[in-house]
């Protein structure tokens, strides 16, 4: 009975183990448009992002957040990023229109995830394109600020275009991951709060 009793507890610390690594992990506040807490952006350059999302944001309803981290707490970025998007709540109930730009800077990692009301628009390739084309080259030059206006730039372009509804058996696709460039669907879990998002990760 005792030895039951034992392999019990330990399933459950198992099962509860990815659960407490969540709860200790510290997000950023989500403090504007532009969350800098690595201090990669110029305050000139956060000011005229900040303008750019608001008017986008204004003009479409589609909520863009760009955020810069020190690091990733000791997490991949895939998983930090989907609960940061849990976390923040972005896009709106409904339609799904939310986007995350992150840069992770000690782990030289940049993502961007899409919700699923705007994939129509802002493709798997297309994002891959922005990433290693108007972002990553900017990094390797070490000129930060300029790749993530010019990647934020590229990215309002793209969404202001019109939207290819997605299919509903498309947002419960199994979920896929494989290094440098990757698309993953998976749903926040939280209908007032998160939205499936589709990730695209690359290194600089």
């Amino acid at each position: 009975m005792i030895k039951q009793n034992t392999k019990n507890l330990l399933l459950l610390l198992l099962c509860c183990q990815p659960l407490l690594a969540w709860t200790a992990i510290q997000f950023p506040p989500l403090t504007g448009r532009v969350v800098d807490n690595a201090d990669m952006l110029t305050a000139a350059e956060e000011q005229q992002l900040t303008a750019l999302l608001t008017d986008h944001e204004q003009r479409t309803t589609n909520q863009v957040v760009v955020v810069t981290l020190p690091n990733l707490q000791g997490f991949q970025i895939e998983e930090f990023g989907y609960q940061l998007g849990r976390h923040w709540g972005i896009g709106q109930k409904g339609k799904n229109n939310g986007l995350l730009l992150i840069v992770a800077q000690q782990e030289r990692a940049v993502r961007i995830e899409v919700g699923y009301g705007l994939e129509g628009t802002l493709t798997d390739a297309l994002a891959s394109s922005i990433i290693n084309s108007n972002i990553v080259p900017a990094f390797r030059m070490g000129q930060f600020g300029s790749g993530i206006t010019t990647g934020t730039t590229v990215i309002l372009s793209a969404l202001a275009g019109p939207t290819v509804p997605v299919s509903p058996s498309a947002q419960h696709k199994p979920a896929h991951y494989q290094p440098h460039h990757s698309a993953r669907r998976r749903p926040y879990g939280d209908e007032t709060r998160g939205t499936p998002v589709l990730y695209l990760f690359a290194m600089f």
